[in-house]
């Protein structure tokens, strides 16, 4: 006979070792004594789920039956869930009298079981398996808070490696995600029990808290009634194992992450863990904001749900499939909680298994905008927003403040943008990729050239449901050119020439678009000066219309209806004899004090007031020293230079510019 070696002779012991290890299981675990025998039970006062354990409590839990499996029901929950879930026994932790009102307020069991680890040879990891059901009161009557609500809760302890815990999975009273349902009503409230139909829950050691065979693993079993004393809860449990429990099973799994808009695939794991060959009945509902599209197995069909049946799965026979979904653009900045899938078959429970849950981030946003490096008043700029999304964002908008000077005009890209005590905001509904638009928005004219036309980084964000809004990426800085090409930027009369042309006022001298040339060492002629006389006193929209001509020497002249005007206001009564008006020719600055105080006081008659001698240069026998004084006293003219007036001096249009804006106040330019 072949001798073995020591080495074949160990491995023979290890495995002999491991198989033995792998059939011991938690002790009890499907309480099939009637009792709980290996269990420790004990009992506390509920001061919320994450504080300390008040002292006291009483021992409310048993263990019920003897009955055929499935064949009692529980009344609090309309009879719809049935118990035991496999044999003859299952364990109830707590009961309903856990309130005030039960006799047992703020009520709370555990039961405890200490077991040697064992290593499952297929993932080399140590497993808890259970199955549970769940009924307790929702406070809706008076609302309280996850921490106060009734709970259960599963707890693995590695004591041996310092009390690290395993696995710690609990749910409170009707907490999303874990599929509660409504049974019936509980006091003359509004209140409610709520149930948990049997669930199969796997947990498993991981690479963060590891197992070695042969460790003791404390097992916490725990159901509470609410923290405040008014609301009842327990907890049914069977097949607390680390093997397999004795039935079909199922199991999903899915990503940890997605994005709201793309698709997610959930894998779903069964097993017929009965000895006898069964058919498998899985139904299986997307989770909030996941539409199913497809599935894997030809055995399954549907959407809403997913149906599936195998037929004559053998005992201990295992599957997967996996079904595939589109993830709605509503999931953005949410959690899917995927847990409303169920196995069953004759005989034996429909459990659910584990929650699935995937975190869809919210999307990431950015926006940033430019513009040409020149405006001019009086024109149009525009900007162009660009705009990037990680995700779907819902109800994107972009808002901006208009800078100064500039009003809403149109926008691009078929959005609604509404302006709105100066805040434009667009509308962009549900973006899923990068985009732009532009908003172009006129450039008033009394825009101070040389000043920038500024759109700052911090002016201007985007936002979308669930999340807050963001700075733009860049400031928009645009310089103000002059609107004339020969009055530039630094000439000394600049602003008032602005202003007039702001106002409306300017005539008679050639224009170049887009920029007006304005003649600014032109002199003016007295038919320019009607026209700026006569928008002066009526506004820069003022239409003469077409009066009879009663001037000799204007009946073909292009000002001919602005001197008629002018002449029914009062402010002149023509040159020479009356008949005449002279309109080709110059005006003096004492002759253009008259005509500015006359307009000025118009519709009134204006008598200017005694000489004040303001004038060296205008002697007090001066024909229109009083006009020239008064023009000088009212800080419309500070004269020619060295105090003197220069009466006989021809006004140029530059120097017609300061006079209308000091003469009818108009607005100078400003930044």
């Amino acid at each position: 006979m072949k001798k073995l070696s020591n080495a074949v002779i160990i491995a023979v012991i290890a495995a002999l070792i491991l198989a033995t290890a792998v059939l011991a299981l938690v002790g009890n675990g499907d309480f099939e004594t009637g009792n709980f025998t290996n269990w420790a039970k004990s009992a506390f006062i509920n001061n919320g789920f994450n504080a300390s354990q008040g002292s006291g409590g009483s021992d409310l839990s048993v263990v019920v039956g003897p009955a055929a499996a499935l064949s009692l029901s529980d009344a609090n929950t309309g009879g719809v869930l049935k118990y035991p879930a496999y044999g003859s026994y299952s364990a109830r932790i707590n009961s309903a009298l856990s309130y005030d009102g039960g006799g047992f307020g703020k009520n709370a069991n555990t039961i405890t079981q200490n077991i040697t680890a064992v290593l499952n040879p297929g993932d080399n990891k140590a497993h808890v398996r259970f199955t549970y059901s769940a009924a307790m009161v929702n406070p809706v009557d008076n609302p309280h808070t996850a921490e106060e609500k009734p709970y259960f809760r599963v707890r693995a302890i590695n004591t041996t490696n310092a009390n690290d815990v395993l696995y710690d999975f609990s749910s409170y009273v009707g907490e999303p995600g874990k599929n509660w349902q409504t049974g019936v009503s509980f006091g003359s409230g509004g209140d409610f029990w709520q149930y948990l139909d049997w669930t199969y829950v796997d947990l498993a050691s991981s690479d963060a808290h590891p197992v070695a065979a042969g460790d003791n693993i404390r097992l916490e079993i725990t159901a509470a009634g609410c923290s405040l004393g008014g609301h009842p809860g327990y907890v049914y449990v069977d097949e607390v194992t680390d093997g397999d429990i004795a039935g079909p099973s199922i199991n999903a799994t899915g990503p940890t992450t997605g994005n709201a808009g793309s698709t997610i695939t959930y894998t779903y794991t069964y097993k017929n863990g009965s000895a006898s060959a069964a058919t498998l009945n899985i139904s299986i509902t997307p989770p909030t904001n996941v539409t199913f599209t497809s599935d894997s197995d030809v055995n399954c069909s549907g959407t809403a749900p997913v149906a599936c049946t195998f037929n004559n799965v053998a005992g201990g026979g295992t599957g997967s499939f996996t079904v595939t979904g589109n993830i709605s653009g509503a999931a953005a900045g949410t959690t899917l909680a995927h847990g409303d899938y169920s196995i069953g078959a004759t005989g034996f429970p429909t459990v659910g298994g584990q929650t699935v849950l995937t975190n869809i981030p919210a999307a990431t946003l950015t926006l940033t905008a430019s513009g040409p490096a020149t405006v001019l008043p009086g024109g149009q700029y525009t900007y162009t927003f660009n705009y990037t999304t990680t995700a779907i964002a819902n109800n994107a908008q972009v808002a901006f403040a208009l800078p100064g000077h500039t009003t809403y005009v149109s926008n691009t890209g078929g959005y609604t943008c509404t302006p709105s005590s100066g805040v434009v905001t667009c509308g962009l509904g549900a973006i899923s990729a990068n985009g732009s638009f532009n908003v172009t928005v006129a450039v008033d004219k009394l825009k101070k050239v040389s000043t920038p036309l500024t759109l700052t980084s911090t002016a201007y964000s985007i936002s979308a449901t669930s999340v807050s809004a963001v700075n733009g990426l860049a400031t928009v800085t645009a310089n103000t050119l002059t609107p004339f090409t020969d009055v530039p930027a630094g000439h000394w009369a600049l602003d008032y020439v602005q202003s007039v042309w702001a106002y409306g006022v300017p005539y008679g001298c050639a224009t170049a678009s887009p920029l007006t040339v304005y003649c600014p060492e032109q002199p003016i002629t007295r038919g320019e000066m009607s026209i700026f006389i006569e928008r002066s006193i009526h506004g820069g929209s003022f239409n003469p219309g077409t009066p009879a001509i009663t001037f000799t020497d204007t009946t073909s002249h292009f000002a001919r209806y602005w001197i008629e005007a002018l002449k029914s206001d009062g402010v002149t009564s023509g040159c020479g004899a009356g008949t005449t008006f002279c309109p080709d020719a110059g005006i003096t600055r004492v002759e253009m004090s008259v005509f500015l105080l006359r307009g000025q006081s118009w519709p009134a008659s204006h008598t200017p007031p005694a000489s004040t001698g303001k004038w060296p240069d205008v002697p007090a026998t001066h024909w229109g020293v009083k006009w020239a004084d008064e023009l000088g006293t009212s800080g419309i003219s500070s004269g020619c230079g060295g105090g003197n007036f220069c009466p006989n001096n021809a006004v140029l249009r530059s120097e017609m510019a300061v006079l209308i804006q000091k003469t009818f106040h108009m607005p100078l330019p400003t930044p």
